[in-house]
């Protein structure tokens, strides 16, 4: 074999290069693309005027407000990723930098705003990214995210003589900013409110595409995939991009090799061999069984571990799983036609070309369960309840109303839990093992889970993103539960207790200039403060879990649909009564009233709605509407 291994063709292996480290450079400095643009980074990480007066600067990063961020005058360059790094610099508890690389071939400049939390406590920034577009702006179109909420993550700008498509977010993401388009102005602005954990890292990735007509730029930001935006920035940044869902080319720390024309072997010492795997089969003996994985599903192989080293196999569903293979030997026909058997133990990974029909990207829309090892399963949804050690108590949770369980997270140093209904809290979950089946590639395949093993359970993909609509209570520790306040609240005011049934509440705020206070906003916008005689809140969670809130605890509390008072829900029941009147003047007098009454309305009308005739039902489902849009203004 090492007389094998000594002939192989100069085709068809080559010497990987080294990680290009960057080379020192004086800014300004030029990149161009294949647009025509000329994208001169200037000292602050900004655009110059991109060559012919694309902006009068572009780029401009502002912290909390207008301390405008600054280098040194000196940056690194990186060939191979085609970008620029600024920095780091100080500014408060943070290490700020900023990357920017440009895509040729696509024609986008993307930048990266890097914050190193070096403190031992959670810290918020506000950023303002400015751009001066050089020509009044004429045209705007939102990029809207059909995926969450249809939330605004990008936007197509023209002032008659240039067009650019801003990507300020992924699909899917949490965090997106504000955009603030100067209409008939020079001016654009995107803000971002940065929260970064303690000694943590946080990455802020947005980008400018120029195109020579508004119609194109309004069409790339739905045509380039959010993978493209990330690609070039390190493998381990990537992973602390948040306001962009990172892809799955990566397990942990190891990046999932794939070829583009050729099949591709990379050796432990860095060597690559190109050209055609000829595995007939790979049998993996895992910790629950031998498993027979068909060859054509398999996409990859990362070999992990020095002295026994471990497989871990990917296959085309996105599906990990590790253990030994049977055979010894991968069959490899080189590009120039050579046969050759490579050990194992020489090989750190291996990945086929992509294939007709192959995913562009990994959706794991299904029951998965991820493993500390790297290994990621789809399995059929358990029946036994997870019972959960909480701030609030042990909760007993039913399977289907659990989005995700995550053991392992940078953030916290105890499990979080996330509800189907968008609550988040944190608790340690009181369950050694899990008893479950795969239902992938292995169906059938019984499986017991070592909690020890675990770094997160997804038992729900779909889950509720909390909106402006949304019942939330947010909490000193960082949880968040999404319902409502029930039961009768007790404020010690100062001239009386209070009664205040919590259905009529439509925000509730701690007072920070006087702790164990609170200020109570009702349904009719009255406001009171003082003191709750409760130790504990009763709250529900959407999803149906009683929780009793320490009241100490509480930060706030917001009901977008407060119920009104009784003597309120009497009257709207009275109006509905006559939407089934003989007399359709006394039909449309009530409907109109119920309007009048505004959206405060909407939470009696849709429980009432249930019980009542036909033409009431058809009334209410006109009402409704007019309602919920008066609420949104």
């Amino acid at each position: 074999m090492g007389l094998a291994l000594g002939m192989m063709a100069a085709a068809a292996i080559a010497k990987s290069p080294a990680p290009d480290a960057g080379e020192m450079v004086t800014l300004p400095m030029v990149l161009p693309d294949e647009q025509g643009i000329r994208w001169d980074i200037q000292h602050d990480g900004s655009i110059g005027d991109g060559g012919n007066d694309l902006y009068d600067g572009g780029g401009h990063l502002y912290l909390d407000g207008n301390t405008q961020w600054m280098s040194g005058g000196t940056a690194s360059f990186s060939r191979e990723r085609n970008e620029v790094v600024l920095g780091p610099t100080s500014y408060r508890e943070l290490n700020v930098s900023r990357r920017i690389a440009v895509n040729s071939k696509l024609g986008f400049c993307r930048w990266a705003e890097v914050f190193e939390n070096s403190s031992g406590q959670k810290t918020s920034v506000r950023l303002r990214v400015h751009f001066d577009m050089g020509g009044g702006i004429q045209f705007i179109q939102p990029n809207i995210d059909e995926k969450r909420n249809k939330q605004t993550i990008g936007m197509a700008i023209g002032d008659g003589r240039h067009c650019v498509g801003v990507a300020g977010a992924g699909r899917g993401s949490r965090i997106v900013p504000r955009f603030e388009p100067q209409q008939g102005g020079d001016q654009f602005n995107m803000y971002y409110d940065l929260e970064i954990g303690p000694r943590q890292t946080a990455v802020i990735v947005h980008a400018q595409i120029y195109r020579q007509q508004f119609n194109a730029a309004a069409a790339v930001l739905g045509e380039i995939k959010d993978k493209e935006y990330l690609a070039q920035l390190p493998a381990d940044l990537q992973r602390k991009v948040v306001n962009f869902r990172v892809g799955d080319s990566a397990i942990g720390d190891l990046e999932i090799l794939r070829g583009e024309i050729f099949d591709v072997v990379e050796l432990r010492g860095g060597d690559m061999l190109r050209g055609e795997i000829r595995q007939p089969a790979y049998r993996l003996e895992t910790f629950y069984g031998l498993l027979n994985l068909p060859v054509d599903k398999v996409v990859g192989l990362i070999n992990v571990g020095d002295f026994r080293p471990r497989q871990l196999l990917v296959m085309r569903d996105g599906e990990v799983f590790g253990g030994h293979l049977a055979e010894q030997e991968m069959s490899v026909r080189l590009s120039s036609g050579q046969e050759m058997r490579v050990p194992l133990r020489q090989i750190a990974r291996a990945g086929y070309r992509r294939r007709m029909g192959e995913p562009e990207e990994w959706n794991f829309t299904k029951p998965m369960v991820f493993l500390r090892s790297g290994d990621r399963m789809e399995v059929k949804l358990p029946a036994a309840e997870v019972a959960v050690s909480t701030r609030y108590g042990i909760l007993k949770l039913k399977p289907q109303i659990i989005g995700s369980i995550a053991y392992q997270s940078e953030e916290r140093s105890v499990h979080e839990v996330v509800l189907v209904d968008g609550s988040r809290f944190a608790g340690l979950v009181l369950m050694d093992s899990y008893e479950m089946e795969l239902s992938g590639q292995a169906p059938g395949q019984a499986v017991r889970f070592s909690a020890g093993t675990l770094a997160r359970i997804q038992l729900n993909a779909a889950v509720n993103e909390p909106d402006e609509a949304t019942p939330m209570m947010t909490l000193a520790n960082g949880d968040a539960l999404v319902g409502t306040l029930t039961g009768e609240l007790r404020l010690e005011t100062a001239f009386d207790t209070i009664a205040i049934s919590s259905g009529e509440v439509k925000r509730l705020a701690a007072m920070k200039t006087s702790p164990g206070d609170v200020q109570i906003l009702l349904w009719d916008d009255s406001l009171v403060a003082g003191q709750l005689r409760e130790a504990q809140l009763n709250f529900l969670t959407t999803s149906g879990v009683a929780v009793r809130v320490p009241a100490s605890l509480v930060e706030g509390y917001v009901q977008p649909r407060p119920q009104p008072s009784e003597n309120v829900i009497e009257a709207i029941k009275s109006l509905v009564g006559r939407l089934n009147a003989d007399d359709w003047k006394m039909r449309d007098e009530a409907q109109e009233k119920l309007i009048a009454m505004g959206p405060v309305a909407l939470g009696t009308l849709k429980q009432l709605r249930v019980k009542e005739g036909p033409e009431a039902q058809q009334r209410i489902d006109l009402i409704i509407p007019v309602l919920e849009k008066l609420g949104r203004k």
